[in-house]
């Protein structure tokens, strides 16, 4: 499923930052290249991938249910999917930024339940979390820089 969500995500970029939509508007200067947005991605895919496949093994031990943690992981690569496609596939910008603040919070709060069931998984996806803080700016500088157009 990883490799499935690796290669829908780079499909999405690397058509999306090549549309005259998307290179029509006026970005950061510091916005990574195509390339860093899929490697990134993939490799959080995959961090993302053993973290869930860790929190459903420990939940069994702990207070927080199977089903609570399964339904987190999956929102949460719903949301990264879903962000993908509304800021290259689309280039929704103003719909991108909320969901990029959905994921931002949803995010924040499994970290802070990681951080209850292991420490070690909490930790790798600290970086995840950090990633999409760096995410929701670069989107928020995006809608903030073409406010004045039709985006």
């Amino acid at each position: 499923i990883v490799v499935i969500i690796a290669i829908i995500v780079a499909i999405i970029i690397s058509k999306g930052v090549n549309s005259v939509s998307y290179t029509s508007l006026i970005r950061s200067s510091w916005e990574p290249t195509a390339l860093i947005f899929i490697v990134v991605w993939i490799i959080f895919y995959i961090f993302m991938a053993y973290i869930w496949f860790v929190a459903d093994k420990l939940s069994e031990y702990s207070r927080f249910s199977r089903s609570a943690v399964n339904i987190l992981f999956a929102l949460n690569i719903f949301l990264g999917l879903a962000w993908v496609y509304l800021y290259f596939g689309v280039v929704d910008v103003p719909a991108a930024l909320l969901t990029i603040i959905f994921l931002l919070v949803l995010t924040g709060v499994m970290l802070w339940h990681l951080f209850q069931l292991d420490r070690k998984s909490a930790c790798l996806f600290s970086l995840y979390f950090i990633w999409i803080i760096i995410l929701t700016i670069l989107n928020f500088n995006l809608y903030y820089n073409n406010r004045s157009t039709t985006i």
